[in-house]
């Protein structure tokens, strides 16, 4: 499909008056940031600030106006935090005023008395998930001057410093950078900005609300949970997309008190059934359905994979439950490539995929795979797994016969992704992967029985490790808070 692309840019911003009455805090659950992405063009901007095609139309789109001596631009933390959180916004709101019509969330960091501070904003589907063709929007090559809004921004001699956000949610792509003159290196210390985020939105702007209840948020009788703890969908009545989030201060009535009760802020569920809830805001009042079954979800359950993980390899997906699972259905997003299949084909509990027989991406793409298990003519519940696929050239592979990976050995390296063999008992030292900038996944086989706590200081945030479910690999994952993909040793140890 092809995308669909809306660019605006400012730069300077002009303030409008906050409004603070007739508003309301929603607090945004679902959709997705992508930090590394995003983080990937800050190499493009500077390329176009320091080489031959800094230059922009004048106004009369007579002349080339060239602008030399730029220097680089600094990444900052602070401002990708701004940005992340501008990208949300912009699923509410796509403009250069927040969701409550007030001024650019930039203004609050840049110091008091500064002009100089600009923001580009774009959205779109499918391949505007990919920062290169952002940049490349963004860039405005064949544009005249009055279209090179964007372009001038990046080439401005007075920012110093910018940081750039992207977030998703399952409809479109939203991307943000903002720049700043205040360089503070300070901020390198500031954390990606993670879900959950909160902020104003005016209540006379929303023009729909509709309960989330999809597979995975069942009510069965018996169940109470907190109204503020469910979400819902909220349109605005300036965008197409729906965002999920709970919506603070809505008070709900509902249609049949048999089926649910709703008292101090608390959904009960009392017989199975749909019945209407409602509420009203600003004058208008919005219902929507909500459905009481007679079973309660199963829960997660575990997903393994058996396979090396590069592109043209075939991976054998094992869905181990829940139990009473009779088939599977399939949802995998592939965030590099840009593509979201949607698969409706009922898979059993195990089935084989090649990732390179999805799209022609021949380079490292990170894949989230959700399957949604179905029995007896019910849903069961759902798991979701998230894996990287490397091209043999990022990946170090250690040999089986390596008795111990000691302290520092590997600190520093530049793979993406190292595999310890399958048949190893090696024990890992003190920061034996310690520092590694690219590392995104380390494949940890049954026969490792010892890992030193520090192993990975000072690796990646979004590092996964690959272990075998229970295994001393997958046990130092939840205890230090990595993510674990489930994999199947091909090697049997005795």
């Amino acid at each position: 499909m092809a995308a669909l692309c809306v660019l605006l840019a400012a730069l300077a911003l002009c303030p409008r008056a906050a409004r603070a009455d007739g508003t309301r805090i929603f607090t945004v659950t679902g959709g997705e940031f992508h930090i590394e992405e995003a983080r990937s063009m800050i190499d493009d901007i500077n390329a176009l600030r320091t080489g031959e095609d800094a230059w922009y139309w004048n106004d009369s789109d007579t002349e080339k106006v060239y602008a030399e001596g730029l220097a680089p631009l600094r990444y900052s933390c602070a401002l990708e935090q701004v940005a992340m959180q501008r990208a949300a916004e912009l699923a509410m709101l796509y403009d250069h005023v927040r969701p409550n019509h007030s001024y650019g969330l930039g203004y609050s960091f840049v110091p008091s008395g500064a002009v100089s501070y600009g923001e580009n904003i774009a959205y779109g589907m499918n391949s505007v998930g990919s920062a290169s063709v952002v940049f490349t929007m963004w860039a405005e090559e064949d544009e005249p001057y009055a279209g090179q809004g964007h372009r001038r921004n990046m080439l401005k001699e007075d920012f110093a410093a910018v940081g750039i956000g992207y977030y998703s949610t399952e409809e479109y792509n939203f991307w943000v950078q903002e720049f700043s003159y205040y360089d503070d290196s300070d901020d390198d210390d500031v954390e990606p900005l993670s879900l959950p985020v909160s902020y104003e939105i005016l209540d006379e702007d929303i023009c729909a609300i509709t309960f989330i209840q999809d597979e995975d948020r069942s009510l069965h009788p018996g169940q109470s949970i907190a109204v503020e703890e469910f979400p819902v969908l909220v349109k605005s009545k300036y965008n197409q997309n729906s965002t999920e989030g709970i919506l603070h201060g809505a008070e709900y009535v509902s249609g049949d008190e048999s089926i649910l009760r709703i008292e101090d802020g608390v959904l009960t569920a009392v017989a199975e059934g749909t019945v209407q809830v409602s509420t009203t805001i600003a004058g208008f009042t919005f219902s929507a359905p909500l459905k009481v079954t007679d079973i309660s979800m199963a829960g997660e359950f575990d997903i393994s994979i058996e396979g090396l993980l590069y592109p043209d390899s075939n991976l054998h997906i094992q869905a181990n439950g829940p139990e009473g699972a009779e088939y599977y259905l399939m949802r995998l997003e592939a965030s590099e490539a840009g593509w979201i299949l949607n698969d409706s084909y009922p898979y059993p509990s195990d089935y084989w995929f090649n990732p390179g027989s999805y799209d022609d991406y021949g380079g490292r793409c990170r894949y989230k795979l959700t399957l949604s298990a179905y029995g007896g003519g019910k849903y069961l519940g759902k798991s979701t797994t998230t894996f990287y696929v490397h091209p043999e050239s990022e990946v170090l592979n250690l040999p089986e016969d390596l008795a111990r990976i000691e302290g520092e050995a590997l600190a520093g390296v530049a793979a993406g992704r190292i595999v310890i063999a399958d048949g190893s008992r090696a024990s890992i030292g003190s920061r034996a992967f310690a520092d590694c900038p690219n590392l995104l996944a380390v494949r940890i086989p049954k026969g490792v029985t010892e890992i030193a706590e520090d192993a990975f200081s000072g690796c990646r945030w979004d590092m996964l490790i690959e272990a075998v479910p229970g295994s001393a690999g997958a046990r130092y994952a939840e205890a230090h808070g990595i993510k674990c993909v489930h994999v199947i040793d091909w090697y049997t140890l005795d």
